[in-house]
């Protein structure tokens, strides 16, 4: 059921892409389907980390000038 879930997300995020002129329309079998189900899932995990409670710690933390330069 999980995967099931996943994949919706992909596929909202592919659609998202599409009607957004971001992916490749051509079936001209060069790997743009791959290619676009590739950043779709990257995108998806840009997401989840940046909403990650270590990630807004670590935003807070450089936020507030706790981190040397």
């Amino acid at each position: 059921m999980e995967a099931l879930l996943e994949l919706e997300k992909v596929q909202r995020v592919l659609s998202l892409m599409s009607s957004r002129g971001l992916s490749h329309t051509d079936s001209s079998g060069g790997g743009g389907a791959d290619a676009d189900r590739f950043l779709a899932q990257f995108l998806l995990f840009m997401v989840r980390f940046l909403g990650s409670p270590l990630f807004l710690r670590l935003y807070e933390f450089n936020r507030l000038g706790c981190v040397g330069a």
